[in-house]
């Protein structure tokens, strides 16, 4: 087994074993093109599956994906919610923003962390 084919097997293999960071790498590599077919579309749906277990590389470049129509269309709710996200990583889903909250995101984030942070 040569060393690109263990690279993208062991990527692969960590990944689907749900690995949060393998899954991360292994959708960059479709981001990328880098041992597989570049593929956009897949590449965001593995980096939603990272971001979704905490990996804030994925949230940030979910984030730019959404913002520049990479692999999906321009939608620049989601992206403001991705990018958003790692700074607050105990707000879950306490915060669902939608285009009419949009405008309100700085007061609606102040509100959920001084509930995050106990009040402060």
């Amino acid at each position: 087994m040569n060393i690109v084919w263990k690279t993208y097997f062991y990527k692969k293999e960590a990944a689907e074993k749900g690995h949060a960071d393998a899954l991360n790498n292994y959708a960059d590599m479709y981001l990328r093109g880098e041992y597989v077919e570049k593929n956009e579309e897949r590449a965001l749906e593995l980096f939603k599956k990272a971001a979704d277990k905490g990996v804030p590389e994925s949230m940030y470049t979910l984030g730019y994906m959404y913002e520049n129509g990479v692999g999906t269309e321009v939608d620049m709710v989601e992206s403001k919610v991705y990018r958003v996200r790692p700074s607050y990583p105990d707000l879950g889903d306490m915060v669902i923003l939608k285009e009419d909250k949009l405008d309100r995101l700085p007061q609606l984030l102040t509100i959920n962390k001084r509930k995050v942070n106990g009040g402060v």
